[in-house]
């Protein structure tokens, strides 16, 4: 299965390369149990997911041909501030790199974790607020 997380910003042309590899990042299964132990937010709390209010019912209609998707309107997502995401994704990366270096895959995880604080300091920067969506 080819889950990934990857980061959306609210400026479409931000200047820079938004690519997250995030699969390993996605397949680890004790990720749950992980932010419960650290006390931070279930990752799904950074997932924009109402495809159908962005696509309509349905969700995936217009997944194949880009042509054809709607024109993109940041009113219709949930954005966050690149700080919380940084501190967010800081904070796991600490636990994969200390007390979760026996996690399968830790350090695939960690360098997962890395794309995703340099993408979000680099948002950071020129003040695009950004959110999760899932590649399933």
């Amino acid at each position: 299965m080819s889950l990934a997380y990857f980061i959306v910003l609210d400026n479409q042309e931000p200047g820079f390369d938004t690519f997250v590899n995030g699969k390993d990042f996605a397949h680890c299964e004790t990720l749950e149990e992980i932010t419960q132990k650290l006390g931070i937010a279930d990752i799904y709390s950074y997932v924009d997911g109402d495809a159908e209010a962005l696509f309509g019912e349905g969700g995936d209609e217009y997944d194949e041909d880009e042509e054809n998707w709607p024109p993109f309107d940041p009113s219709k997502y949930v954005w966050f501030d690149p700080a919380e995401g940084i501190s967010y994704f800081g904070t796991l990366k600490a636990y994969f790199e200390n007390d979760g270096a026996t996690t399968p895959n830790a350090e695939g995880i960690s360098e997962d974790l890395d794309e995703f604080i340099s993408v979000l300091e680099q948002a950071a920067e020129i003040g695009a607020k950004w959110h999760l969506q899932i590649d399933i």
